[in-house]
């Protein structure tokens, strides 16, 4: 399965079980020491976009031998003070809700909730997309996190939907971090 041009899933996640997932970036929150449980985040410059990044499910203690490319994360400038925030989710899952950070400073926590914006109850959905005002800003820190399910059916006769009617789709945890903290007010 191709994933904008990323590599194919690296391990497959079982069948109703539900993994976390964060947008791969240069900054850990365990190394910053922001939380002990894994995911990444990245300090942007406007010039440094488009950028994009790979999502990996559970990549626990961030070690994506351990998990699962489940999609690509892009960002890119509009050229009027916004920036777009994309989740572009293989087709073997499907995102039902996603989480972004975007701020001056680092995260303070790794909480999704808590990363300023959300989008909940996407269904099934294989994209997501979020337009942010930097409010000014050149150089930003960027963390996203979702949730995905993942098919459980086989597709048979090959029209895009599992055919196994037995079997319920799963919903897996997908993270990546966008941030920006304008004024430190998380709304």
């Amino acid at each position: 399965t191709e994933l904008g041009g990323f590599a194919s899933l690296s391990k497959e996640i079982p069948c109703g079980e539900t993994e976390t997932a964060w947008a791969l970036g240069e900054y850990t929150f365990i190394d910053e020491g922001i939380a002990v449980r894994w995911g990444w985040f990245e300090n942007l410059n406007l010039s440094d976009l488009p950028w994009e990044s790979e999502i990996w499910a559970a990549a626990g203690q961030n070690d994506t031998t351990k998990g699962a490319l489940v999609g690509t994360l892009m960002v890119s400038d509009n050229g009027d003070g916004t920036i777009e925030v994309e989740f572009l989710i293989d087709s073997s899952f499907s995102i039902s809700e996603s989480h972004i950070f975007v701020g001056a400073n680092a995260p303070t926590t790794q909480a999704p909730g808590q990363l300023g914006y959300l989008h909940e109850d996407l269904g099934e959905a294989n994209y997501d997309r979020y337009t942010i005002d930097l409010a000014g800003l050149t150089t930003f820190f960027l963390a996203a996190h979702g949730v995905v399910g993942g098919d459980c059916g086989g597709d048979d006769d090959g029209d895009g939907v599992g055919d196994d009617d037995d079997e319920e789709t799963p919903m897996y945890s997908l993270s990546g971090t966008v941030y920006l903290d304008i004024d430190e007010n998380y709304s």
